[in-house]
């Protein structure tokens, strides 16, 4: 089966997932060499399809197909998830000093 047409059926079933969320749903569906960069490639060469958020690593959304659907020009707003990491002292240090300026 074709990658794009796999990769659709999954973002219509998951949307709002990452590239690398969707290479790991198209390696249990039988595409054992694909990567994020492959799913990504997919994604920006079928804009007219796929739309991504805002977000700094875009999740993704399938168009809807109806031409009279207005929603089509926007997708929902996810918020960004936190950091899963803990600073060091003078990332922390750095980011005080930051905001202190603001």
């Amino acid at each position: 089966m074709d990658i794009f047409i796999s990769l659709s059926e999954i973002v219509r079933k998951s949307p709002g997932l990452t590239a690398r969320e969707y290479s790991k749903k198209l390696k249990v569906t039988g595409f054992a060499n694909i990567d994020r960069s492959r799913v990504n490639s997919t994604f920006y060469r079928n804009q007219g399809l796929f739309i991504k958020d805002e977000s700094y690593i875009p999740r993704w959304f399938v168009l809807p197909i109806d031409k009279n659907d207005e929603t089509k020009a926007s997708c929902p707003k996810i918020p960004r998830r936190k950091a899963d990491i803990e600073l060091y002292a003078w990332q922390k240090e750095a980011v005080a000093a930051w905001k202190s300026q603001r």
